[in-house]
């Protein structure tokens, strides 16, 4: 004798049942401290990179190097580090 699927007793079923709404209120509630600590940390690196590119335009010129060039250099350097780029890359 075959069971069918209507005849199968809900309590001998081995899937648990996802409490959906538990999830999406975790979710709500942990999104917002996660965003802000990602955006800080993400500000910070960009206030790091902004500052080693003016020392390294500053060591560049003290080194002799004339302005419009160790602009160009740092313009370089930075983009190496540009985070919004690499972001993008993990996409």
């Amino acid at each position: 004798m075959t069971k069918t699927s209507s005849s199968i007793d809900p309590k001998q079923t081995t899937l648990r049942r996802i409490n959906l709404p538990k999830i999406v209120g975790v979710l709500i509630l942990k999104t917002p401290a996660l965003v802000v600590r990602c955006g800080g940390e993400f500000l910070r690196f960009k206030s790091m990179a902004r500052k080693a590119g003016r020392i390294f335009q500053a060591e560049l010129e003290h080194q002799g190097i004339e302005h419009a060039t160790a602009q160009r250099l740092q313009d370089a350097y930075r983009s190496g580090i540009d985070t919004s780029r690499l972001l993008r890359s993990f996409r």
